[in-house]
């Protein structure tokens, strides 16, 4: 394994954001984790809002190792799993428990990096958070000390439905990956993109952004 360090600063902006300046500065070593307890804008995918402090572990990291979403959540799965803590794995980039989002996962291409940043509510009561739901109360660098000894890794251990909405028809799904290949009723292959569409977990269908 790489060996990486973990940089804490009280206040960002970003995490993500922070990791950019650094790498354009050429002052960033590849692997360190950029933590914050104070997040004041951050972002997730379509530049949505991700709001995060004391209880929230907010951290991005940058490797030049391509990684599939799927694959960061099965290691975050594979790290709380050692903490006592069951999540699911919603695509394309969300960690659920009792199909509640508690965190989520973001990767953004930048220069010759992969920007990976990584939000999860571990206690926060404005959102629904691990204590919560499960009643464990994690340390936060616990947590991210045991995530280190999964981030490389490019499994992926993920179940979806067998068959999904998608326009109205049930398709099957071929093959689940960062995007998804469907077989309409027709015979039409279709390539849904994450970027383009949201999964709605209840009703199991596609929703166009």
């Amino acid at each position: 394994m790489k060996k990486n360090l973990i940089i804490n600063f009280p206040t960002l902006i970003s995490t993500q954001l922070q990791i950019k300046e650094m790498i354009a500065s050429q002052i960033y070593k590849e692997h360190s984790f950029i933590h914050t307890s104070n997040q004041i804008n951050g972002y997730g995918r379509g530049r949505t809002n991700w709001y995060s402090s004391k209880g929230t572990l907010t951290f991005s990291y940058a490797i030049k190792h391509n990684q599939k979403y799927l694959a960061i959540l099965t290691n975050i799965k594979d790290t709380l799993r050692d903490l006592g803590v069951k999540i699911e794995i919603k695509w394309p980039n969300d960690i659920l428990i009792n199909k509640f989002k508690i965190g989520g996962v973001l990767i953004e291409k930048y220069m010759n990096y992969n920007i990976i940043g990584i939000g999860i509510n571990l206690y926060n009561t404005n959102y629904p958070s691990i204590k919560e739901l499960t009643g464990i109360l994690l340390n936060k660098f616990a947590l991210l000390t045991k995530y280190r000894k999964y981030y490389l890794n490019d499994k992926i251990d993920f179940f979806m439905e067998e068959f999904i909405f998608h326009n109205n028809k049930i398709c099957k799904i071929l093959n689940v990956d960062d995007d998804l290949l469907l077989l309409d009723e027709e015979g039409n292959k279709h390539v849904i993109s994450n970027n383009s569409y949201s999964y709605d977990l209840t009703n199991n269908k596609l929703i166009k952004k």
